[in-house]
């Protein structure tokens, strides 16, 4: 079975939307997220034979989501944060949640360009 990837045009697509939509982050988003945050991860939980991707995302997830509730990061890296959480959030993306296999694959890339982001020093 051939792997399954994201082309260029794809994640530069992809990172150009992250960028607009974190130069426009309200304090009203940032208030809202969390509810709807635990919500879409309890959900995403609870299914059964998720790609393998998924785990590694999850787990990226709690750590942004911890990391925008302790308020210690730079305003910038934040609203990076929120405008990730909330394309996650959000089931008709650039690549529809409920496709099977693939349908996290583009939430999966920008909760991991925003995990290494953040994580860099």
């Amino acid at each position: 079975m051939p792997s399954i990837t994201l082309n260029e045009q794809d994640k530069k697509e992809l990172l150009e939307y992250l960028t607009e939509y974190a130069s426009k982050v309200s304090e009203k988003e940032i208030n809202e997220l969390s509810p709807k945050l635990t919500k879409k991860l309890s959900l995403l939980r609870k299914k059964k034979h998720l790609p393998s991707y998924v785990g590694r995302m999850i787990s990226q997830i709690c750590f942004l989501q911890e990391l925008l509730e302790s308020q210690e990061i730079l305003v910038d890296k934040r609203n990076k944060i929120v405008a990730g959480l909330h394309y996650f959030i959000v089931a008709e993306d650039r690549i529809p949640d409920y496709i099977p296999a693939v349908g996290y694959l583009d939430d999966a890339f920008i909760i991991s360009t925003i995990y290494q982001d953040v994580r860099k020093k």
